[in-house]
């Protein structure tokens, strides 16, 4: 009972003091509480030493606290050139840093969206193997699904260069008819692909929307962090 109610006391010392420090000036004296308290102690100490995130990232702390600030007075060579870094790594991913700052975020959207119809692309077999998982049983190879994702993402590309023709934004008003347009097209071609009854292909249709746009997520993280170490 004693122990327990001194082992808040224990964590905090843990990070200072010696084990016998700690026992000594908590007056543990017995010799059961005394071992447990020292495995306790061994442990908290054994997991802090353990942790060395320099060792797992290593960076020049000081060089990137003074970077936003320089970065509003130097160029970005200059920048480089008068801060230190560990790594050749750390130095380009400072460099992407300072491009950031200085293009105010402009030239990573600009890459993005240059590599857009990469990423669409990439979404086509994720698509195909979403379909392949829904019509598992169905004798339906996964060519012929790819095919049909290659359809469907034909068609939605079509729908942005209309938006595109008509002077709209494609990440904002443009979606307000895109996505309803598209979700309709895509159920009345589940239906006569797959030729399943209306309320399997909108069940279907529901879990194909929930489970693309978690992989679009995916796809947009990996976008993001690619576009960041290449543009």
């Amino acid at each position: 009972e004693v122990l327990r109610d001194q082992w808040f006391t224990i964590s905090e010392m843990a990070d200072e003091f010696t084990i016998e420090e700690i026992l000594d000036s908590l007056k543990i004296f017995e010799e059961q509480d005394r071992a447990i308290a020292q495995f306790g102690i061994e442990a908290i100490q054994a997991r802090e030493d353990s942790i060395d995130f320099d060792s797992i990232l290593p960076i020049n702390r000081e060089s990137w606290n003074k970077l936003p600030k320089m970065a509003k007075e130097f160029e970005r060579e200059e920048i480089l050139d008068s801060l230190e870094f560990h790594s050749p790594f750390e130095r380009h991913v400072a460099s992407q840093v300072l491009r950031v700052f200085k293009s105010g975020g402009d030239s990573l959207s600009d890459y993005m969206f240059g590599n857009l119809t990469l990423y669409m692309v990439i979404m086509l077999p994720i698509f195909a193997l979403l379909l392949k998982l829904l019509y598992i049983r169905r004798s339906v190879l996964y060519i012929d699904h790819l095919i049909f994702s290659a359809h469907l993402h034909s068609f939605l590309y079509l729908l942005f260069i209309l938006a595109f023709l008509l002077g709209q934004d494609v990440s904002g008003s443009g979606l307000s008819w895109i996505v309803p347009l598209m979700t309709f097209y895509t159920f009345f071609a589940l239906k006569n692909v797959y030729q399943q009854s209306f309320v399997k292909t909108g069940l279907k249709l529901f879990l194909l929307l929930i489970l693309y746009t978690i992989a679009v997520s995916f796809v947009l993280i990996f976008a993001v962090i690619s576009a960041f170490i290449l543009f």
